[in-house]
This record gives structure tokens, C-alpha cells and sequence, in this order.
């Protein structure tokens, strides 16, 4: 079962950085079931708080999918339904659930969306940059957290 962790070296606050780890945690994630030819059901979300505490939030996607945009929606909801407020973040886990290979799945429609067109057509180049430089060469810029 893929799973995709952060760690904070402090206590996190701020939503922006939250919403960016896990960005960069689904988008991982996502790489890793598509390099596989695999498809998710449900995903889980595990918040770690400062004081040692632990909550999770599992999900099903509408239909099975290993698309980073899929995924992205389904973990934002998980996380907005534990309605954090203030909340001393430390690691957050995201665990893809209920695989099954990629050709058991309903397959992709095509929509009238030209920016999720776009981005599932994109979705593979990425994977291959990644995978021949470095997984975090390129992405959704939403991820990236800090300037290097």
C-alpha cells in the first residue's frame, strides 16, 4: 500500500503550507500507483498534532483513479472535513487504498474542461522527467513550500 509522509521540524500553523505538503505528498503518491499501472480507490489522511495525538480521514474517490488532479480534490476534502482551526500540525501521512490494476478501471472520459485536459495529458511527461532527473524536478507549483 503506497504511502507518502511529511514531517514539519516545527509546529505548522499555517493552511497554505499544510495544503502545499499535502500537494506534494498526493502528488508522490500519484507517481508511485502510476509507475505501477494501478489505480486507487480510497485515500486516507493521517494528521499527526504537536501534542502526540493522531487523526484520520479515509475517503473514496468517485471512481478509481491515479490521477494527481483526482487524488488532489479527494485528500482536500478529507482534510477539510477534520476542520482544523489552529491546529499544531507535525506530520501528515496520505496512504492510498484499494489497488487494482490500472486496466480494471472504468477508464478516462474525455470532459469539456480544456485546463483538466491539459493537465491529464501533461500527467505522463511529468512522470517521465521525474522519473529520469529526480522525483521533485517538476510539479504543481502549489507544492513547493520554500525557494531552493
Amino acid at each position: 500500500m503506497p504511502e507518502s509522509t511529511s514531517a514539519f521540524d516545527r509546529d505548522v500553523y499555517d493552511p497554505i503550507l499544510v495544503r502545499a505538503a499535502l500537494l506534494d505528498l498526493v502528488t508522490t503518491v500519484g507517481q508511485r500507483i502510476r509507475s505501477r499501472d494501478q489505480i486507487a480507490r480510497k485515500l486516507t489522511l493521517a494528521v499527526r498534532f504537536a501534542d502526540g495525538s493522531t487523526i484520520e480521514r479515509t475517503r473514496t474517490l468517485p471512481q478509481p483513479s491515479a490521477h494527481t488532479d483526482d487524488l488532489r480534490v479527494t485528500i482536500f476534502r478529507n482534510l477539510d472535513s477534520i476542520a482544523l482551526q489552529r491546529a499544531r500540525i507535525r506530520r501528515l501521512l496520505v496512504t492510498v487504498e484499494e489497488l487494482r490494476p490500472a486496466s480494471e478501471g472504468h477508464g478516462t472520459q474525455t470532459s469539456l474542461d480544456p485546463a483538466r485536459e491539459n493537465r491529464l495529458s501533461l500527467e505522463p511527461v511529468l512522470d517521465r522527467i521525474n522519473t529520469r532527473y529526480g522525483r521533485r524536478l517538476v510539479g504543481p507549483a502549489g507544492a513547493y513550500r520554500r525557494a531552493r
